[in-house]
C-alpha cells in the first residue's frame, strides 16, 4: 500500500512539473505567475480531476480577477477547450490566462489608450498626463516622450519606439 501511495505521489509530481514546463513553454507567462494560476486552478478542481468544469473554470477565473459574464461563458469556454472534452485542462487555463495577460498591451491598444487621455488628439499635454496618471508615471512620460513643443508631446512617436 505504501508503494502504491508513493508511485501515486511521484506520478502527480511529475505531471505537475511536465505541465508547468509545457505551460512556460506555450503561454510565456512568469514562473511566478505560473504557481499563482496552478494553485487557483488545483484548489477549483474539486474532484481532484486534474480538469476544470464550467462553474469550476468561472469560480477559478473570478479569483484570479477576470469574471467572465453568464452570457460570454459557453464561448469562452469552447475556444479555450481546445480538446473538445467539455473540461478545462490545466494547459487550457494557462492558455485562457496568458490571453488574458495579453490584452491591451499592443501598439494599436497603447495609441487608443493615448489618444483617450488626449481627447482624440494627436498629442498629449502633460497636463493630461498628470491629470490621468500618477506622479511617477506621469514623471517618466515626460521626462522620455518627444515632446512636439514646450508641455506637448508626440504619444504616437513614443509607441513606435
Amino acid at each position: 500500500v505504501l508503494d502504491d501511495q508513493v508511485k501515486s505521489t511521484f506520478s502527480k509530481r511529475a505531471r505537475y512539473l511536465d505541465e508547468q514546463i509545457m505551460a512556460e513553454k506555450k503561454s510565456g507567462v512568469s514562473p511566478e505567475q505560473l504557481k499563482d494560476f496552478h494553485d487557483t486552478f488545483t484548489y477549483f478542481d474539486k474532484d481532484k480531476s486534474g480538469k476544470l468544469n464550467k462553474n469550476e473554470f468561472k469560480a477559478a477565473c473570478a479569483a484570479v480577477g477576470e469574471d467572465i459574464a453568464d452570457n460570454e461563458l459557453e464561448n469562452v469556454f469552447k475556444q479555450f477547450d481546445v480538446d473538445r472534452d467539455g473540461l478545462i485542462s490545466f494547459e487550457e487555463f494557462i492558455s485562457f490566462m496568458s490571453s488574458v495577460a495579453h490584452e491591451g498591451t499592443g501598439y494599436d491598444d497603447v495609441i487608443a489608450s493615448f489618444k483617450a487621455l488626449a481627447g482624440g488628439k494627436e498629442f498629449i499635454t502633460e497636463g493630461q498626463l498628470r491629470s490621468n496618471m500618477d506622479k511617477d508615471d506621469a514623471d517618466y512620460l515626460v521626462s522620455v516622450m518627444p515632446q512636439i513643443s514646450q508641455g506637448t508631446f508626440d504619444y504616437v512617436k513614443y509607441a513606435k519606439e
